[in-house]
């Protein structure tokens, strides 16, 4: 149980990590002119792969 606990506790903790420091590249990398497409087209692909509730 311990080994689950703690295998949970990585991936959130990973996921944590991984999503505001990759959103800051990507910010970075993305020319100023194309940042609201990239925002739009990265928010409609985050939402079509969520599973549906």
């Amino acid at each position: 149980m311990l080994v689950i606990v703690a295998a949970d506790f990585g991936l959130l903790f990973s996921a944590g990590v991984f999503n505001p420091s990759f959103t800051t590249y990507r910010m970075a990398a993305t020319p100023h002119a194309f940042m609201s497409r990239v925002g739009t087209s990265w928010s409609v692909g985050a939402n079509r792969a969520r599973p549906s509730s």
